[in-house]
């Protein structure tokens, strides 16, 4: 059996624990060319046009139309509603429209009973009205939102400037989500004393 001398590796076996050895001038020369590439494509100047795959098609496309512009009338029920007393005792801060308005909430005769003494799962009756309106009708924030029970059973909704011009009316998405979520019949109902 013979001895061979671990120090000194044979030239043609490596040792299991190290990879062939090079020296650090090798490593370093055949690294550069690579660096180099990447630092002139860095500094190359960008191609003039769109890049290749990238579409064009926005050019082509025409402005959109612009909705009409809606012509600003009276909500049909304003004069009658305005004259309703409000329920609420004082002004209080809607939760529900825009933040720091301060409202008063007008409901028709008929369902205003109800109305007061909402609890989960009332139905109101068809033709009701309920209207939120910003206590201070001057002011240029001033706004108004209407809801109507069809005889259908569906909520109708507007929004009202404070002088009661409509500002949008039908079957908003925005009102029929959020009232989707009352409690009693797509109504939330007056603040509760804690």
């Amino acid at each position: 059996m013979a001895i061979t001398n671990l120090d000194t590796p044979s030239p043609l076996i490596a040792p299991w624990y190290h990879a062939p050895r090079r020296s650090a001038a090798v490593m370093r020369v055949r690294s550069l060319p690579p660096v180099c590439c990447a630092l002139l494509l860095a500094c190359a100047h960008a191609p003039d046009g769109p890049l290749p795959g990238a579409s064009d098609a926005w050019q082509q496309i025409a402005a959109p139309k612009r909705a009409p512009k809606l012509e600003l009338h009276l909500w049909s029920g304003y004069a009658e509603l305005a004259a309703w007393p409000a329920l609420n005792a004082l002004p209080f801060a809607s939760k529900g429209h825009p933040p720091g308005l301060d409202v008063d909430v007008f409901v028709s005769a008929s369902s205003s009973g109800a109305y007061q003494t909402l609890v989960t799962d009332s139905v109101l009756l068809r033709g009701t009205i309920i209207a939120e309106l910003s206590h201070d009708h001057a002011a240029p924030s001033a706004r108004g939102y209407v809801m109507q029970k069809g005889s259908d059973d569906l909520w109708s909704y507007a929004e009202l400037d404070g002088r009661g011009m409509v500002l949008a009316e039908g079957a908003l998405a925005a009102c029929e989500g959020c009232h989707a979520l009352a409690p009693s019949d797509h109504v939330f109902g007056l603040p509760r004393a804690p």
